[in-house]
């Protein structure tokens, strides 16, 4: 009986240990660094994409694991991106003219999201995650290009005050980690950021209509998290 006992405890032991070990780190940091692909998508009539821009994002990775596989993940990033748009407006000084605004926008986002992974194969993990992403804007400027006559202009505005305050967007991405032993990991992820709240308000100074469109991105983060 004592040595039935004795074996018990053992068996609950070694698994108690292999769920432990299995589920490593609750808590895990890191940074990050993203080159993005960002455009609009506009809603109002006679608004028209004219391509894509260059951004860049940059910050912090924090993970809750709730257990080896599923983890809750949020980032702190500072964001650049933002997208071309062409339409008729009303040039302070210049009148009204066909104009292409390039936007560059800057946001402190915060994505939350939901970390699915798999077991480790090798030194590799693999991973998908989805959610939300509440992002503040920080910075706006736009280069408005047009004709004058024969004359090319360029003009660059502030133009914070026609930017809402908050951006929300869907997230979703997979990516992989590779270990280096211990804690720390590279982290390599393809990340897709769907705004669905308008990023412009005011109305067009000629049609007088609403000014409503959505941002988007793509991005690819390296990191290190640890």
């Amino acid at each position: 009986m004592q040595k039935r006992t004795l074996m018990t405890i053992l068996l609950w032991g070694l698994i108690a240990s292999g769920v432990h070990a299995q589920q490593g780190p609750k808590y895990r940091i890191g940074l990050t660094f993203a080159p993005s692909l960002s455009w609009f998508s506009p809603d109002t009539r006679d608004y028209i994409s004219e391509g894509t821009r260059m951004g860049t994002s940059f910050g912090l990775i924090g993970e809750y694991h709730l257990s080896y596989h599923y983890v809750i993940s949020t980032n702190f990033l500072v964001s650049s991106f933002g997208g071309k748009l062409r339409y008729r407006d009303d040039v302070p000084a210049y009148g009204v003219h066909e104009i292409q605004r390039d936007y560059r926008l800057r946001y402190f986002e915060v994505p939350v999201t939901f970390k699915g992974q798999t077991s480790q194969f090798g030194y590799m993990t693999y991973f998908g995650r989805i959610g939300f992403a509440p992002g503040f804007n920080l910075k706006a400027t736009g280069d408005d290009q047009f004709s004058s006559g024969s004359t090319g202009i360029t003009l660059s505005n502030d133009i914070k005050g026609e930017i809402p305050l908050i951006r929300l967007a869907f997230v979703a991405g997979a990516g992989a980690e590779y270990s280096l032993g211990g804690r720390m990991s590279l982290v390599g992820q393809l990340l897709y950021s769907n705004g669905f709240t308008n990023n412009l308000k005011g109305r067009n100074r000629v049609s007088g209509a609403a000014q409503s469109a959505t941002s988007n991105y793509i991005s690819l983060h390296v990191g290190v998290i640890f």
